[in-house]
């Protein structure tokens, strides 16, 4: 945690040379660390290091080790306050497509995201750029447009099994933190670090394609967003405690 601490002098003893102070806390941070056990993959833009600040570079660096590395295509651009901006026209963040990247057991997806355009986001996916395709899946959303859910799915023909919000709705220009997970074939959605639904579900999502930010299939690229960060945990669904975990470390950062 991060701790200010101010002192007020309550005596001088000459004698001694001593000062005698009163402490009062005048601010308390508690940034709870990123949960690592399986996680192969971790972009988080709030850390300065994983990017080339001031230089413009075109690589978001993997903080797992895994060198899992994210390309800002198309002039994505790092915004000071610690995010990606990814603009109306043809910005996309891709992640080539490794082994450690599929998932035929337990997973976990995460990404913190905003809408600015109340429309279909391809939040966080690893589908065919040329449509179709076994194997693929996608965390989507249409922010407040025709009262669609948020989901986790699978096109038509792709294999998976898709599971959305329940009740819960989102909308643009708010901060979310999406997150899928599976534990012996249920999968859980939770936003925010509030499971909202869950669902059998023992596909295996193995496909060779990248996994993209704000670009759909057939190089449709989604309306405009701002994104935080995304991981990925290969073998590993996260408990609620452990989405709660991941969640509060970075809502603590936009604070």
């Amino acid at each position: 945690p991060n701790v200010n601490v101010v002192g007020v002098v309550e005596k001088y003893d000459v004698g001694s040379n001593l000062l005698y102070f009163r402490h009062e806390l005048s601010s308390y941070r508690n940034t709870p660390s990123v949960y690592s056990s399986g996680l192969v993959m971790n972009l988080d833009a709030t850390i300065s290091s994983s990017y080339d600040v001031g230089i413009g570079g075109t690589i978001w660096y993997d903080l797992s080790g895994n060198n899992n590395n994210a390309y800002l295509n198309n002039g994505t651009a790092w915004n000071p306050g610690g995010y990606f901006v990814l603009d109306n026209s043809d910005d996309n963040i891709e992640i080539l497509d490794a082994n450690i990247l599929d998932f035929a057991g337990d997973f976990t997806v995460e990404c913190f995201y905003k809408a600015y355009g109340s429309d279909l986001h391809m939040i966080i996916g690893k589908r065919n750029p040329n449509v179709g395709g076994t194997g693929v899946w996608s965390f989507s959303s249409f922010f407040g447009l025709f009262g669609v859910k948020t989901a986790f799915w699978s096109s038509p023909g792709g294999g998976g099994v898709s599971l959305d919000s329940g009740t819960t709705y989102v909308v643009e220009n708010v901060w979310y933190h999406f997150v899928v997970t599976r534990i012996s074939n249920v999968k859980y959605l939770y936003i925010n670090g509030v499971l909202l639904n869950s669902g059998a579900d023992s596909y295996d999502y193995t496909n060779p394609y990248s996994i993209y930010i704000g670009r759909w299939d057939g190089n449709v690229i989604s309306n405009p967003g701002h994104v935080i960060a995304a991981r990925i945990y290969q073998n590993v669904g996260l408990s609620p405690s452990q989405v709660r975990q991941n969640f509060h470390n970075l809502v603590s950062k936009l604070i």
